[in-house]
């Protein structure tokens, strides 16, 4: 997998597909749209045990044999292959997993969807804008979506939600708002999610890219207070808001600051109604807080205890600090 992490890490790495699950989501195999921005293309493909194959067409028809390019690792559960100056056009990926499949493309190119991101408006009168949300967006509820790309053209791409295992959902519409900026109110899916685009080159040739992130829509919502500094010498409480969106549910907060763990939080537990909220305290240590530097980062999640309903999210407190 050193060679699918090396390629995939490179600042002009793009996905152009992410997809797993189960044999049954593979049977229908998977095409991956391939343009001349393409320097480079590499398929890393593993399975959860041995006896699984996986075949790759190129969009002249032809297989790739296993072994025949000098890029082509065969592993016992998988295959990684790396193609240079690939041919433009319709790559086919036919899958044999024993079980259960995971499936990665990555090119490199300078198209790329740059990021993805659900935000909500903001900012201090004159300064007002759209900013990303702490956590995940809330399933049921109208969600803003933004999206940034490398090289946006003329005719615009065509945006689409994607299933956990590689397959369309959706189609959303978004509203260019600046050269490389799209955003817009989309309605979320009731299963996790990617964001992607779809569309032609001027040569004519299908593109596809796709984020890394997988979005979920949930139940419960970690508000954090309207604070952006805290001062050195003193414990100090934070009033975080738990807001329910669901069904009758229990969740435990958590809290850390890097790598520690902050073990003072009130209460630690909430049993939370249907569409209501609760008010829960963090308390950040001096000593926390006076080996911290300039600014701190603190990260607070809610997760469901009920395993048949699973449920979490979280909030990011930036905090500046102010020494005496």
């Amino acid at each position: 997998m050193g060679v699918f992490m090396a390629e995939s890490s490179r600042s002009d790495s793009a996905m152009i597909l992410w997809a797993g699950g189960t044999a049954a989501d593979a049977q229908a195999g998977f095409v991956v749209p391939v343009d001349q921005s393409a320097k480079r293309l590499t398929f890393a493909i593993t399975f959860d045990g041995t006896g699984g194959s996986a075949e790759i067409v190129t969009p002249n028809g032809a297989v790739v044999r296993a072994g025949a390019v000098s890029g082509d690792t065969i592993l016992n559960c998988g295959r990684i292959l790396s193609i240079d100056a690939p041919e433009a056009g319709p790559w086919r990926v036919t899958l044999a997993p024993s079980s259960r499949f995971w499936m990665a493309v990555h090119a490199r190119s300078d198209r790329d969807l740059l990021t993805a991101e659900f935000v909500r408006a903001g900012g201090r009168p004159g300064h007002e804008g759209l900013f990303r949300i702490n956590g995940s967006p809330i399933a049921g509820r109208p969600a803003t979506l933004r999206i940034a790309l490398s090289e946006p053209e003329e005719p615009l791409p065509v945006f689409e939600l994607f299933s956990a295992q590689g397959r369309s959902i959706a189609r959303v519409a978004l509203d260019k708002v600046g050269d490389d900026e799209f955003v817009g109110e989309i309605e979320l899916p009731k299963v996790p999610f990617r964001v992607g685009v779809r569309g032609a080159d001027p040569d004519g040739d299908r593109y596809q890219r796709m984020s890394g992130r997988m979005f979920h829509g949930e139940t419960v919502e970690v508000v954090p207070p309207p604070v952006n500094e805290v001062s050195a010498g003193a414990d100090r409480p934070l009033a975080f808001i738990l807001r329910n969106y669901g069904g009758s549910a229990r969740y435990r907060l958590t809290a850390t600051v890097g790598g520690q763990v902050l073990t003072h939080i009130e209460p630690p537990v909430v049993d939370l109604a249907p569409n209501s909220e609760q008010r829960v305290t963090v308390w950040l240590p001096t000593r926390t807080i006076d080996t911290a530097g300039s600014s701190l980062e603190l990260l607070v999640v809610a997760s469901s205890e009920d395993p048949d309903q699973s449920s979490t999210n979280n909030a990011i407190l930036r905090l500046e600090i102010v020494r005496p």
